[in-house]
């Protein structure tokens, strides 16, 4: 009878055992509504792009190349996949549209973030290290004239 009680205490445990993981959520499942809902249908900007090594001696490529019209460019990922790039109050060429139409879309696996206006050449996919309410980090990995790169991105909501 010991026995039996035995064998009847190891299958319920291992039922239990198997229940309980089934049931728990995947963390992937849980952290990519979260991260989509972070990004999407909210008006970004960059704050900061950082390069290793350095691109010619600039590490700073926001400060170091970017010209103050690009600085108030506007990304906006809304939730239909279409990507939007305002170019802000200082437009940097008048003969441009003031906004561009392009696609996005975000791998919750990788953490992924791909955008593009194909028609300006304008393609990234930059994976997500950190993003709050109000703020978005990442890196991509670039091959340049000069060898490889990373750069780290840094993106605040307006």
């Amino acid at each position: 009878m010991k026995r039996i009680n035995k064998i009847n205490t190891t299958i319920m445990v291992a039922t239990i055992t198997m229940i309980s993981y089934s049931c728990k959520k995947d963390s992937a499942d849980t952290a990519s509504p979260d991260t989509l809902t972070l990004l999407q249908n909210k008006n970004w900007k960059i704050s900061a792009i950082t390069i290793k090594p350095a691109y010619f001696g600039i590490s700073d490529v926001f400060n170091g190349l970017y010209f103050d019209c690009e600085k108030d460019d506007i990304y906006r990922f809304q939730d239909n996949g279409v990507f939007v790039l305002d170019a802000g109050p200082l437009q940097c060429d008048t003969m441009f549209a003031q906004q561009m139409n392009g696609i996005w879309n975000y791998n919750s696996s990788t953490k992924n973030l791909h955008f593009e206006l194909a028609d300006e050449g304008i393609l990234h996919d930059i994976v997500i290290s950190s993003i709050q309410e109000n703020t978005f980090t990442g890196a991509s990995k670039d091959t340049i004239s000069d060898g490889p790169h990373v750069t780290t991105w840094t993106f605040t909501k307006q």
